[in-house]
């Protein structure tokens, strides 16, 4: 697939302070971006600095092979782009008199741009306020004003900076449904912001995760936010089931590990005796079931602290002697009430590994699932 965007040792500076270290940025045609980080993580800066709405530092930006600056002119570029931002735009006159604005500005002839207009009004479900006055419409209504103006553009790539952050959260699962929906049928690459890594799951292809204005993770979505590749980027996702141990002893059968004081055995793991080692555990990967009359040594035992019906489960927090919270998927056998105790049953596959390096699965299979083999 071809790319549409390239940014290459791109880099940002507020004064003597660097806000967006060098970094590759590549996105294919018809493919979306996502970038997710905590405040100040410098998202922003970066989709500002690639739409190049900000000067750059260093490094370079090419849509469809052409530098920006070089072999393609700022304001071509921009007239082959289009942003959308956090905060709506919108101007006098009538809904469809917004909606064709860029279309204007860019030449298009009357009668085309009100007809792409008010197709794409229609397709983001808006077609009846096309006579509307602007102003006078809702949030959600005026989001779905600044999309179709974006759209009707045809951009190349499309930038959107945290679109929904302003809308309620009913209103913000539609619009994200219907963008991803766009999306797809358009074929239209984007570079899209937010703060929900559910969001950025369900309409992106890819996701890059930033902090301190530096890239600390890029893959495919789905990835990126199940398998962190380290310690910071499991906080940054807010990954659940984080554990932090030290190896007590380790073999090609598994390695017992002292996890602030509970006694904690994973199948087929080798590490180092007396390193320590950080594992994730998602809750879908363990169980919380009733203790049996004789609990075996090391399991892990603890009282329910909390009960989240979703729409597939029920899990459970467990709060284990330790102190520490477990989250779990309720068996079917558990009554889940708060304060019962339960035993948790992970699943031999369901460890995934953080850190160290060097720390590995034996078993091929489990290898292969955990993208972590030993060697």
């Amino acid at each position: 697939m071809s790319c549409v965007l390239e940014a290459r040792g791109l880099a940002v500076r507020h004064g003597r302070r660097q806000t967006l270290a060098p970094c590759d940025v590549q996105l294919a045609a018809g493919e979306v971006l996502g970038l997710y980080g905590p405040n100040g993580a410098g998202k922003t800066t970066l989709v500002q600095a690639l739409a190049c709405l900000h000067p750059h530092a260093s490094g370079e930006v090419r849509l469809a092979g052409a530098r920006v600056g070089a072999d393609l002119s700022l304001l071509d570029f921009h007239r082959r782009t289009a942003v959308v931002f956090q905060d709506v735009l919108v101007l006098r006159g009538s809904v469809l008199d917004n909606v064709e604005l860029g279309l204007k500005l860019r030449g298009v002839p009357r009668d085309q741009r009100t007809r792409r207009a008010r197709h794409w009004l229609e397709r983001l479900r808006i077609g009846h306020l096309a006579d509307r006055v602007a102003r006078g419409i809702s949030g959600g209504e005026a989001q779905r004003v600044s999309l179709a103006r974006a759209f009707a553009l045809e951009p190349e790539v499309l930038f959107l900076d945290e679109p929904f952050a302003a809308v309620d959260a009913p209103t913000r699962a539609r619009l994200v449904d219907e963008l991803s929906d766009v999306l797809a049928e358009s074929g239209t690459a984007a570079v899209f912001v937010s703060h929900d890594p559910a969001e950025l799951v369900d309409v992106c292809d890819r996701a890059l995760i930033l902090d301190a204005g530096r890239v600390l993770q890029a893959g495919a979505a789905g990835d990126v936010f199940q398998l962190p590749r380290d310690r910071r980027v499991a906080e940054i996702i807010g990954a659940e089931n984080l554990i932090c141990a030290r190896v007590v002893h380790s073999s090609d059968a598994g390695s017992e590990l002292d996890w602030d004081g509970e006694s904690l055995v994973v199948p087929r793991l080798r590490a180092t005796p007396g390193t320590s080692v950080t594992l994730l555990l998602p809750p879908d990967a363990v169980e919380a079931r009733l203790p049996p009359a004789t609990v075996p040594a090391g399991a892990l035992v603890g009282t329910i602290s909390r009960v989240r019906d979703r729409r597939d489960a029920r899990v459970v927090a467990i709060r284990l002697r330790n102190g520490r919270i477990v989250r779990a998927i309720a068996g079917g056998e558990l009554p889940a009430r708060e304060g019962d105790t339960a035993v948790l049953v992970p699943r031999s596959d369901g460890f995934w590994i953080v850190e160290p390096a060097d720390a590995c699965f034996v078993d091929p299979a489990a290898a292969a699932r955990h993208a972590s083999p030993c060697r």
